[in-house]
Order: structure tokens, then sequence, then C-alpha cells
């Protein structure tokens, strides 16, 4: 995600999930640094993007699912405080099938365009890049 300005209470979440072998559900999220947060898919209407909420995300077996800038995300809404460039924080997605998945998300500058860095985070430690609050 990016980090927010002024006194945003919102932010998007861009994250991948991928289903190796058996179909899943999304059907929750925790996230301690906001008041909630859910799925919301980008619909083109008349021309212009609307987020529409989603309950849960079926998740087809072998699938990878993007959320994505003008696509699908994860918004987290009624933030505790602001989002700054360098921090990270622990997202818990909740699986029907797979139970809870914790996962850190790293915040980039409030104009980044792509991905973390790779290596910016130890593959397999969800905790590795969580800032301390």
């Amino acid at each position: 995600t990016r980090a927010t300005t002024g006194n945003a209470t919102t932010a998007p979440v861009f994250l991948t999930i991928t289903s190796n072998k058996d179909p899943d559900r999304l059907i929750g999220i925790d996230v301690a640094i906001s008041e909630s947060a859910s799925i919301e898919d980008a619909v083109r209407q008349n021309g212009a993007v609307k987020l529409t909420p989603a309950e849960t995300l079926e998740i087809p077996a072998g699938a990878t699912i993007d959320f994505k800038p003008g696509g699908r995300q994860l918004t987290l809404a009624g933030l505790r405080e602001p989002l700054k460039e360098g921090d990270s924080f622990l997202v818990t997605l909740k699986f029907d099938k797979a139970g809870s998945e914790s996962m850190a998300v790293k915040v980039l500058s409030p104009t980044a365009t792509g991905l973390p860095p790779v290596g910016s985070t130890r593959k397999g430690d969800s905790t590795a890049a969580v800032s301390p609050r």
C-alpha cells in the first residue's frame, strides 16, 4: 500500500492470493491499524470506476487473484493513524477452508507505482518487516 497524505481515513491494500490446489473462499479480514477492512471490486459505470463491496471472494482451485490499482482491492477504513512510508503492518486473511493467513504489508511512498523491492521481507516470516507499535 502507499503512504497516506493529509487526513486520509481510508487506504487501499494491493496483494495477490494464489490457491495452489483446492478452491476456497476469503470470508474475512483483520487489520489492527484500521476500524475495518473490506473487499471491494472496481466496476466501470458510465466511464467512471465505482468500488462495490463484496462480503466474500471465491477463489477457484489453482487460481491467482490479483488485488491491484484499477481493479479489486482491500480497503482499510477508519485508519487509526497515518500510514508512513517505510512502515509495515499485519493483515490477516480468513479463509473458509484454509483458516487464517497473516502477512506483512509494506507502506511505500505516496507516489509508488510498483511493488516493494524483492528481499524487503524475509521469505516465510510474516512478521519480519512489521513495525513495532
